[in-house]
């Protein structure tokens, strides 16, 4: 119906069913759902890009996927404080949504890209109730610059912060899983004001840690995330590590040179996406490795530190690296 510019909801209504309201573009103004309400279906409110405003009931425990999305006027949303989760992009492009989004304290889940591209919030709290920030949740948000996950949460969702204005992001205590290991990996295209310089650990957490902003496993064994924002030319992997993981150097750009120790044996796919890397110093020079994608592997030597950086940056990126 996307010519209704006015729509009253009646005071007795309690559920507001799946696509109720899909593309009701020229809907415009504050909607305020009636108190009795208790069931919000998907998509009720898809596209109903003219909303400025939403006043969710305390009934309503749950937002469903893709309840709000795209409603891009949206510069204000007060969600109930009895909220337990928040669904699949849920409020994904609601591009005028300004200034700091707290999630109630009672919410367990945050679905995939439930934020995504959000590009107006500027800080994000998540309480230690949440048990899951789905993937993508707050990507493409380009403004958020502050995000505060409390301790109790334990699993952050692939590229969960991708493409925001986050310089440094800190991993509680409790957080057990870190989906893809790196939080900030990010699929759309480079963005100039995308550059975190450090991931920081609680150094409680038993499953996680972290050194100089780089993301590692609890002993250091795996090298998990590298902020690509870093403006460091040259790293030199610690000695303790075997496992050079993937997506580990997404996207870091400003290193040209890296160092490689002889404890490594294993290198993941896609690994290391450094378009300026010139050269890989691999301690043991003399170590042969098997590349392999699929059923086709090759035997390669490392011998010298420019034709190594090549192989990492291009030829063999998409491969499996193992140490013979």
């Amino acid at each position: 119906c996307s010519g209704l510019s006015k729509i009253d909801l009646p005071s007795g209504l309690k559920t507001i069913g799946e696509y109720a309201f899909n593309h009701c573009t020229k809907w415009t103004g504050t909607l305020s759902i009636p108190s009795g309400v208790t069931s919000i279906g998907q998509r009720a409110f898809y596209y109903c890009s003219g909303l400025t405003g939403v006043t969710i009931p305390e009934g309503v425990t749950s937002i469903e996927d893709h309840t709000f999305y795209h409603c891009s006027g949206l510069s204000k949303i007060d969600l109930p404080s009895g909220l337990k989760t928040i669904g699949e992009s849920a409020f994904e492009s609601c591009s005028g949504w300004t200034g700091t989004l707290s999630i109630p304290s009672g919410v367990t889940s945050i679905g995939d890209s439930a934020f995504e591209s959000c590009s107006s919030l500027t800080s994000v709290t998540i309480p230690g109730s949440v048990e899951t920030i789905g993937g993508s949740a707050f990507s493409g948000c380009t403004k958020l610059a502050s995000v505060t996950i409390q301790n109790g949460v334990e699993s952050i969702g692939i590229g969960a912060f991708g493409a925001t204005n986050l310089t440094s992001l800190k991993i509680p205590a409790s957080v057990t899983n870190i989906v893809g290991d790196n939080p900030f990996i990010y699929g759309g295209p480079t963005l100039s004001s995308f550059k975190p310089t450090a991931i920081n650990v609680d150094s409680s957490n038993s499953f996680y840690s972290s050194s100089g902003g780089v993301l590692f496993n609890k002993d250091k064994t795996i090298i998990l995330a590298y902020p690509h924002g870093k403006t460091a030319t040259s790293y030199t992997i610690p000695s303790t590590v075997k496992t050079i993981g993937g997506d580990a150097f997404d996207r870091c750009d400003n290193l040209t040179s890296i160092t490689i120790p002889s404890s490594v044996t294993t290198i993941k796919w896609a690994a290391i996406d450094c378009d300026n890397l010139k050269y890989a110093y691999f301690s043991d020079t003399s170590s042969k490795w098997t590349v392999k994608s699929g059923s086709t592997s090759y035997t390669i030597s490392v011998s010298s530190a420019s034709t190594a950086a090549r192989y990492l940056r291009d030829d063999y990126h998409y491969h499996t690296w193992t140490k013979n």
